[in-house]
Formats: structure tokens, C-alpha cells, sequence
């Protein structure tokens, strides 16, 4: 399955790939949350898109729990 994915880095619109278990889990997610209309991941902040600042700042503060690998970064 591929996702359309909006305002990208370099400020273009592109498609990805999405796994089926991603899928499901962004399914059960979305479920859980009620079912959002607008963004699935809002900032607590301003309600709004998260930015890379936000997204870096959450997985620095995770790595030790989550285990993210060099590789993947």
C-alpha cells in the first residue's frame, strides 16, 4: 500500500510505502482517538502539524526505551 504524503521536506507532496502492520496500526490508532477528521498526530502545542523539531525532540527522549538503531535514522 503506498500513502500520499503532503508538504515533505523539500516542500513537495509524495507517495511511500506503508506496511500492512503499520496499517494496522495506524487503523487501531485512528479507532482509539475517535475517528479524526482533520490531523491523526496534532501538536499538543498548537493544535496543528507537527514540525521536525517536535518529531526529533520525542525520539531523542524515547531512544533508550525504543531501541532505534543507527540505521535508521
Amino acid at each position: 500500500m503506498t500513502i500520499h504524503v503532503r508538504d515533505t521536506k523539500s516542500r513537495i507532496d509524495r507517495y511511500t510505502i506503508l506496511s500492512q502492520k503499520n496499517l494496522d496500526l495506524l487503523t487501531e490508532y485512528w479507532y482509539k482517538c475517535g475517528r479524526p477528521k482533520g490531523i491523526l498526530f496534532p501538536s499538543s502545542w498548537t493544535g496543528g502539524y507537527l514540525d521536525i523539531t517536535s518529531v526529533n525532540q520525542f525520539f531523542k527522549e524515547k531512544e533508550q526505551y525504543i531501541k532505534v538503531s543507527d540505521c535508521c535514522r
